[in-house]
């Protein structure tokens, strides 16, 4: 075989043909065959006399000669590279190994999901500290029997039984910070835990206006909206709480202190069970939701 660039021949067109002759582009790197030499070469060679001539007769005749010429280029380069495509059988072994595929790819994105979800269901249970810290252990209590709701629920699909673990965690490590001794009782640590909260509270309210705003059974969605009502209120006085808390730290015979724990504790249980009771409500409302709602939430027992 020969490249089409080996037998390419430069055709020049005199200017007052220019603008009568169509621009023909010839592919230079498929290799064809010699019939390209007996087939094309001499048509192309009466195109380029035609050109030469620059006559009335090569004008009229040279629209016809350059079909020529492009039929017989197509003709050769279908005999040289004939179509190649699958056979009906081809197609539908390949279709089936892409199904296969479809299929094995699934099962790993389930099996993966699968694992996922059994590792994140399987939260730890906080742990109780010794009950002679009364401030730790009553605000690790308060924190757990929020967990223990939680994780009733699946958290797969429902961000709101995730954000009410996290709380129940964040909570725990407050109850684990002031039981501490020494650096690892950290006022600022208080704060930032106390902020924590209060973001992660903000979360539970928008989840749950959402729901609420979705309810079309009015006595659930005014229970919903009354639990949720009390949150901002909650997470406000934790904080101003844990700020008087972390000013007084560390003076273990200041009265000051000691009923700054004494409120920390109390707020740190109306928070945990307004939470518990906001996520009760908001499950009570599943069967009470719009149609198609973007705010429903998935409500899957785990176990």
């Amino acid at each position: 075989s020969v490249s089409l660039s080996d037998v390419s021949m430069p055709i020049s067109f005199p200017a007052s043909m220019s603008v009568h002759l169509p621009v023909v582009r010839v592919c230079t790197t498929v290799d064809v065959s010699i019939r390209f030499l007996v087939v094309v070469k001499p048509m192309a060679m009466a195109c380029k006399k035609a050109c030469v001539e620059d006559s009335d007769a090569a004008r009229l005749n040279f629209k016809d000669l350059v079909g020529q010429v492009n039929s017989a280029v197509t003709k050769v380069l279908h005999a040289v590279a004939p179509d190649t495509g699958p056979s009906p059988a081809e197609q539908a072994a390949a279709k089936a190994a892409a199904e296969a595929a479809a299929l094995e790819e699934a099962a790993a994105k389930a099996k993966t999901e699968a694992a996922n979800s059994a590792a994140e269901e399987k939260t730890e249970r906080i742990q109780l500290p010794d009950e002679g810290d009364k401030v730790s252990f009553e605000i690790a209590v308060a924190a757990r029997d929020l967990q223990d709701e939680a994780t009733k629920w699946s958290s797969k699909d429902n961000n709101l039984i995730l954000v009410a673990r996290e709380m129940a965690l964040n909570m725990s490590e407050m109850a684990k910070m002031l039981h501490a001794e020494g650096d690892e009782r950290s006022p600022k640590k208080l704060l930032a835990i106390a902020k924590t909260e209060a973001k992660l509270t903000n979360d539970v309210i928008r989840l749950a206006k959402a729901t609420a705003a979705s309810c079309t059974d009015h006595r659930l969605k005014r229970t919903l909206l009354a639990l949720v009502d009390r949150l901002p209120m909650l997470s406000t006085q934790l904080k101003i709480v844990a700020t008087v808390k972390a000013a007084y730290s560390g003076q273990h015979s200041n009265r000051h202190d000691d009923e700054s724990s004494e409120t920390l504790v109390l707020n740190a249980q109306n928070l945990m069970k307004s939470v518990k009771d906001v996520v009760k409500a908001a499950q009570s409302t599943t069967f009470k939701l719009t149609p198609g709602s973007d705010a429903a939430l998935m409500w899957q027992r785990c176990g």
